[in-house]
């Protein structure tokens, strides 16, 4: 809600936060989907303020191209209640995660050849559904005790240290691409990066409020 933002003084501020969802609400989304479908290789984003009195986005998107042929798409926004979705797409199979949800549908025959060899103008393939019910987990515990675990007994980390900047790789490229107007390759070009964010700064401010409100949300578990 808008009185998120007015709750303190940096918030919703390219010179306090340097960016707005992608960089603040979505990393953890932008993060799972880098995992499963990798990074991509080009670029073409859009980011907008669509209804938060706020200087950074609270709304972005863009259309994604790997290396291999495939494309994406991703849209994140504060705007609208709370839903979280990835899907992957595949030749014989797609994964859909909704929250906790994971379901896995097996086409049994490549969509290619399907699409080539069906003699039924309205033919689709009969998918096998597998579904399986996750649960919540106290996520910034668990990446703390993994932490520590691997520097006190050597264990093996659960993720590596370079797959925790694939989000803000993403997130950078979606915003440079808006500020440049145009497709860009991923890894983006930091210091260009850099020189855009510095640009955008110079005009932003620190919010004035009637009081600064710390508390964290009680929903959200540590």
């Amino acid at each position: 809600t808008q009185s998120y933002f007015d709750c303190n003084t940096w918030r919703g501020t390219w010179i306090g936060e340097g960016g707005g969802v992608l960089l603040n609400q979505a990393p953890h989304s932008l993060d799972i989907f880098a995992r499963l479908a990798g990074l991509p290789e080009r670029v073409l984003g859009r980011i907008r303020t669509r209804l938060h009195r706020i200087e950074v986005e609270d709304e972005a998107e863009a259309m994604l191209t790997y290396r291999n042929g495939a494309t994406g798409r991703i849209f994140v926004s504060t705007t609208e209640p709370y839903r979280e979705q990835i899907e992957i797409i595949g030749e014989k199979g797609a994964l859909v995660l909704s929250g906790t949800r994971l379901e896995i549908f097996d086409y049994g025959v490549s969509l290619r050849v399907f699409c080539r060899k069906s003699r039924d103008p309205w033919g689709r393939p009969r998918a096998a559904v597998e579904t399986f019910e996750g649960r919540e987990s106290a996520g910034h515990r668990a990446v703390m005790r993994d932490f520590a675990r691997h520097i006190m007994f050597k264990e093996p980390h659960v993720g590596e240290a370079v797959s925790a900047v694939w989000s803000l790789e993403l997130a950078n490229a979606i915003t440079l691409s808006h500020w440049l107007g145009r497709e860009v390759t991923v890894p983006v070009d930091h210091r260009l990066y850099r020189k855009k964010l510095e640009e955008t700064r110079k005009s932003s401010s620190l919010r004035r409020v009637r009081s600064v409100n710390r508390a964290t949300d009680p929903r959200m578990r540590a």
